[in-house]
């Protein structure tokens, strides 16, 4: 259900537990637990946008109605976006989470090919993939601007810092000493 205007529309008659509902001016989009599917409602109708799969996570929307989620199958945790018309599968390896996607179409996530002990960043821009960081040490959250670009958290191999990717270079931004 949604209140809109006063009232309270009903979108579906099916039972369903629907989890990380998100939304902006042009829908809203949720993951379905019950049968692993992702859904959009785009202000007329609720369509089904991906196939099954296990633990789907939506994690944005754009100004475009451009839709990005992360969810399992056979090769791993991987990220999905739905670009209006067709929903295109991004990663094939790992563990890929929290995944970004900026108006102009950029998408940015966490994730690994168990290379390395820690979550990287990778930003995929024109139908290509692109690993921004390779170290161990890892990164948590991860912000998008609407022009693609990117803030986040994560260690030096000492503390935690903040690092901001300009959309050329990652920078750390903070330095703060350990505790002695």
């Amino acid at each position: 259900k949604m209140y809109s205007d006063g009232s309270v529309i009903q979108l579906t008659t099916q039972r369903r537990k629907f989890s990380s509902v998100i939304m902006n001016n042009k829908g809203f989009v949720s993951g379905s637990e019950n049968d692993g599917c992702v859904y959009l409602y785009d202000g007329q109708k609720v369509m089904q946008i991906s196939e099954p799969l296990a633990y789907p996570y939506i994690t944005d929307i754009n100004k475009k109605g451009q839709v990005v989620w992360h969810g399992g199958d056979e090769s791993g945790l991987n990220i999905y976006c739905f670009d209006g018309r067709n929903t295109q599968k991004i990663t094939d390896f790992g563990f890929n989470i929290s995944p970004q996607i900026a108006d102009n179409g950029i998408i940015a996530w966490l994730g690994s090919d168990n290379s390395t002990s820690g979550l990287n960043l990778f930003r995929y821009v024109g139908n290509k993939s692109y690993q921004l960081t390779f170290d161990d040490e890892g990164y948590g959250d991860i912000h998008m601007s609407a022009n693609g670009q990117i803030v986040m958290n994560g260690s030096d191999g000492q503390d935690a810092e903040i690092f901001f990717y300009d959309g050329h270079n990652v920078k750390q931004l903070t330095n703060i000493m350990p505790a002695i």
